[in-house]
């Protein structure tokens, strides 16, 4: 599918130059924003726990007055941990983490969690839904399951779903998205960035995972799409969020290289009847960053928004791209850039993936850039008629400090806040997880 492309008025956008210095990548989860913070950014930040180690960039979720994620290493035997941060009853306070699950060493377990999705709920507290990227029955990784206990105080208990063996996927390094089903168990979807029906390593797969019919029985696998090594569709293929179509599910996604231009592409795989059907919608070009943690997300009227990183090109430091959907049935998407960062002096470098708030705004981060060089949290304010430029507001500025380091994750948390997760790595290493409010 070819793409028809459409371009902003570049020339009113770039007023400056920037180049990633090679900070830590970030990811955006953030699920629903609904307010705009101040444009001097400062103001409303927040530590709340600094785990002392680098934990990886796993994205936060949250319900309630409680944050839940993943750290990759760490936990009793330092391949990982699920936990939970849960605001303190009085402001001020320190917040409390409790660790929810400590991965195993050996075959019996996955070590090296992705994150953590919110998959239903058992009274009051979430059921998650992860991966691990490594581990399991055939040391390829696994998809499981914690089910919070009965009692309060109790501990948490994992289920194993599914123990990846190669030709249905290995490694898997995305969260999962969740298909919701009042009174029954979710659909989970998700990609793996190995293995598959190609020869040698393989480069990926997309598949589903459904829950047993009968009590006590068994999750099945399904490899929806499994990537093919010629590199012409794409190859290791990250993130997809879930749409819907008239045939059932869509999956939207991108795969990190191949593609005709090198630089991966976004694409569809949309199920009609038992058949899924595997689409390229866009081909991106070369970058310097090509393979990162990053999503898309899904607008109003199927409108995709997605990030890219800086390109060989001295004149930018990267950009928010929409593709629309075509008009007609078997018509071309229609590419448009929605901000090319570069656009103001000190502005953030490196965007990674943006999400839509409810008041049609798009909430991100960089991971370099800003007036810290250590990246930044940003919104952007659609034009008010259409054709008009985005508007760009850094939120939060990080500093150069030679202790944090710059944001790895966002998320929308208790009372409206954004709360994310940074990595430093030079003389010592930290992960913290920190608080954005209004």
């Amino acid at each position: 599918m070819q793409l028809k492309r459409r371009t902003s008025d570049r020339g009113l956008m770039l007023a400056a130059k920037h180049m990633a210095n090679g900070a830590c990548a970030g990811i955006l989860s953030l699920a629903m924003a609904t307010s705009l913070f101040a444009q001097s950014g400062q103001r409303g930040y927040n530590q709340i726990y600094n785990f002392n180690s680098v934990v990886g960039p796993t994205a936060l979720t949250g319900s309630g007055n409680t944050l839940y994620g993943a750290t990759q290493e760490g936990g009793s035997q330092g391949v990982g941990s699920v936990y939970s941060l849960t605001m303190p009853a009085t402001p001020g306070n320190p917040w409390t983490l409790t660790t929810l699950y400590s991965f195993v060493s050996g075959s019996s377990d996955g070590i090296n969690p992705y994150s953590v999705a919110i998959g239903g709920f058992s009274g009051s507290l979430p059921i998650l839904y992860g991966t691990c990227s490594s581990g399991g029955k055939y040391g390829k990784g696994t998809v499981f399951r914690l089910v919070p206990p009965q009692t309060t105080g109790g501990t948490w208990t994992e289920q194993i779903l599914h123990n990846f063996h190669h030709t249905d996927g290995a490694t898997p390094l995305a969260p999962l998205a969740v298909a919701i089903r009042p009174g029954q168990l979710p659909i989970l979807y998700g990609t793996t960035g190995a293995g598959g029906a190609s020869p040698g390593f393989g480069s990926g797969t997309i598949f589903s995972l459904t829950p047993p019919t009968t009590q006590g029985g068994g999750w099945t696998e399904d490899v929806l799409y499994s990537v093919v090594s010629d590199g012409t569709e794409g190859q290791v293929p990250n993130n997809v969020v879930l749409g819907s179509g008239p045939g059932g599910p869509v999956l939207y996604g991108f795969a990190v290289i191949g593609g005709t231009l090198g630089g991966g592409v976004v694409f569809s795989l949309a199920e009609s009847g038992s058949t899924w059907t595997y689409s390229v919608l866009y081909n991106l070009p070369q970058s310097v960053v090509i393979s990162s943690p990053t999503s898309l997300t899904l607008g109003s009227n199927g409108v995709l928004y997605g990030t890219a990183a800086p390109t060989n090109e001295p004149s930018t430091g990267g950009e928010v791209y929409s593709l629309t959907p075509p008009t007609s049935e078997g018509g071309a998407w229609t590419e448009n850039t929605v901000y090319t960062f570069g656009a103001v002096f000190q502005d953030g470098v490196g965007p990674r993936s943006v999400f839509m708030g409810t008041n049609g705004n798009l909430y991100g981060v960089t991971s370099d850039g800003g007036t810290g060089a250590y990246g930044t949290v940003f919104a952007l304010t659609p034009p008010a008629s259409p054709g008009g430029l985005w508007t760009e507001n850094v939120l939060y500025n990080f500093p150069f400090n030679g202790e944090t380091g710059g944001p790895t994750s966002l998320a929308i948390g208790p009372q409206g806040a954004l709360y994310g997760t940074t990595d430093y790595i030079g003389g010592f290493t930290v992960s913290t997880v920190f608080e954005l409010q209004p």
